[in-house]
Formats: C-alpha cells, structure tokens, sequence
C-alpha cells in the first residue's frame, strides 16, 4: 500500500490488517485494503475460518456488512 503497511503482516493474535480492518470497523481502511491486489480478503482468522463478511455480520457491524457487500457488487 501507499503508507507504506504490508498487507500480509500477521499480529500476535494471527490477524493480518484486513481481520483487523474488519473487526475495527473501520470503514476507510476496508476500503483502501479491498483495492490492494496483495490483500487476501478470504483470509480465514478466528474458530478455524471466520472469514471478514462472517465476522461482521456475527458481530452486528452493519456499516461494515453495508460497505463489504458493495464492494463485493
């Protein structure tokens, strides 16, 4: 990405920026991260696969539900 950050850096917990984008809700983020070619937005994180739309969507976040179904358009 532009600022530098390398999309397939993996925290302590096992999330890369996109699990983290999502968990956070962090709705710009989601955005830049989706149009990086280098981002695997089926990264599996949680309970053996939770995936980014499954994680919003168990947690209620429906701003990020919204935005990640559009941009899955």
């Amino acid at each position: 990405m532009a600022c530098g950050l390398d999309s397939n850096t993996v925290d302590e917990r096992g999330r890369k920026p996109w699990i983290r984008a999502t968990v956070g809700r962090c709705l710009g983020m989601i955005g830049a991260l989706f149009t990086d070619a280098r981002v695997d937005v089926n990264y599996p994180w949680l309970f053996g696969g939770f995936k980014s739309l499954r994680l919003v969507v168990w947690k209620g976040y429906t701003g990020a539900v919204q935005l990640l179904l559009a941009l899955l358009e």
